[in-house]
């Protein structure tokens, strides 16, 4: 069962979203290999924009979590764990994604970005 309130937390979550006015580019791997040192990526795929809200961290928080930057998002966005996301020219690795709910409506989700490093060495 869905509920007003869930409803209305949706279309007011998403307002604070866009409020925030940065956008993010959403890129998918195509073809990966694994070896000794973990993933290799070798192509990307460019899947779609969309509105993103940024939440760095305080470096206690990232000593705890283990993750760059806290992010969220609309409810029907296409994003992945292992999605790469650029903002503002600086690209992201999706670690997690995970579904908020409210009242029985999906309001948005909430995500954990890692810096790739290896662009910026």
């Amino acid at each position: 069962m869905v509920f007003p309130e869930g409803v209305s937390a949706k279309a007011d979550i998403e307002l604070i979203i866009e409020s925030f006015n940065i956008n993010a580019e959403i890129y998918r791997p195509t073809m990966s290999t694994s070896d000794f040192h973990g993933r290799t990526e070798t192509s990307e795929t460019k899947i779609d924009d969309m509105w993103i809200e940024m939440k760095p961290l305080d470096p206690q928080s990232l000593e705890e979590l283990k993750h760059d930057m806290q992010a969220s998002i609309f409810a029907d966005s296409d994003v992945l764990e292992g999605d790469k996301l650029v903002v503002s020219s600086v690209d992201y690795r999706v670690v997690d994604v995970k579904i908020q709910n409210f009242f029985g409506t999906v309001t948005h989700k909430d995500l954990k970005l890692e810096i790739i490093k290896d662009n910026y060495a």
